[in-house]
């Protein structure tokens, strides 16, 4: 990402591009970005042509690329989640094959594409002709930091601690994150300041962290409200194999807290590749078990799960009996 970077600032662009990986947020970002720099205003239906979720016209695609662009320096083509590099016909690999091979000065290719086999001739041509650009999740203070910025620039605050823990809140991807912050801008309006308390009450939780609030009750003995959690949880449809992985993953997590103790709590993050904030918020939920307590209930998940599997139980039960173990 920084060599793509590198060459939108130095208005250096690469005459063919690969953009993928689950951060959909910047590739659509960049693509548009991209865009504005390259075509003058009023020159895009001449100058741009976009194909998404649909293989491009051989015929369509290649008249656009060996034309001239129409009072711009630039053209600009997108193609997008197309499946172009998982199958195409074998016309189409042909004609993509030799067209990225020597794609015309003036004309810039983007491939917005995550369904990929790499073993594809359109893959090859594009990895030795072009720029593979993987935009991954994004993490640690880059994220922070991306949501100071933009809660800041809407007005309001949030500090560090509680920009963790919307990110623990919401589902993966920087997408679910800004729709959430739209919501704690325009419904909070009596504070600058966004609050856990905020966080709790306005953003919709992803399911792993419902069910990491649910582990926390249970290590906590917090039986009523894990109760209630449990139930909520049932109540929107999810199923006890969705469940009883995150379970497992957070009493791992509980029993290498255990494990490591008393390593300082900076180091155990990196031992355990955490950040600290989720490291500290563990060790406060397990400070009170044992790790035999933390071990019952690992193998109880994995009795829980074959059972569910095999269809010996639903899987409610055994769930149940973690909360009173």
């Amino acid at each position: 990402m920084n060599n793509l970077k590198k060459d939108i600032n130095s208005n250096n662009l690469k005459n063919l591009y690969l953009f993928t990986g689950p951060e959909v947020f910047l590739s659509e970002f960049y693509t548009n970005d991209i865009k504005k720099r390259l075509l003058g205003k009023g020159a895009d239906d001449f100058n741009f042509m976009s194909v998404s979720r649909a293989l491009p016209d051989i015929m369509a695609a290649d008249s656009f690329i060996n034309s001239y662009p129409f009072m711009s320096d630039k053209k600009l083509m997108v193609i997008k989640d197309s499946g172009i590099l998982k199958k195409a016909p074998d016309d189409d690999k042909k004609y993509w094959q030799k067209a990225l091979a020597s794609v015309p000065d003036y004309c810039i290719i983007i491939f917005c594409e995550n369904d990929i086999d790499k073993r594809s001739v359109i893959y090859k041509a594009l990895s030795a002709n072009g720029s593979i650009v993987e935009f991954k999740y994004q993490q640690g203070q880059t994220l922070i930091t991306w949501i100071q910025k933009f809660i800041a620039s809407n007005g309001k605050q949030i500090d560090s601690a509680n920009a963790e823990y919307l990110i623990a809140s919401c589902n993966p991807g920087m997408i679910s994150l800004k729709n959430e912050m739209e919501k704690l801008i325009s419904c909070k309006c009596e504070n600058p300041n966004i609050t856990k308390t905020d966080i709790d009450r306005l953003v919709t939780k992803s399911l792993e962290s419902k069910v990491f609030d649910l582990a926390d009750d249970i290590a906590r003995g917090n039986k009523t409200a894990a109760y209630k959690k449990l139930e909520d949880i049932k109540d929107l449809n999810i199923k006890p194999p969705e469940i009883i992985p995150a379970i497992f993953s957070k009493f791992s997590s509980y029993r290498k807290i255990k494990l490591l103790s008393p390593m300082p709590l900076k180091q155990m993050a990196l031992k355990m590749n955490q950040r600290e904030f989720f490291v500290k918020k563990d060790m406060e939920s397990s400070a009170g078990m044992s790790i035999e307590k933390i071990e019952k209930l690992l193998f109880l998940c994995k009795e829980t799960d074959y059972k569910v599997k095999n269809g010996f139980s639903d899987g409610w039960t055994e769930l149940m009996m973690m909360i009173n173990i």
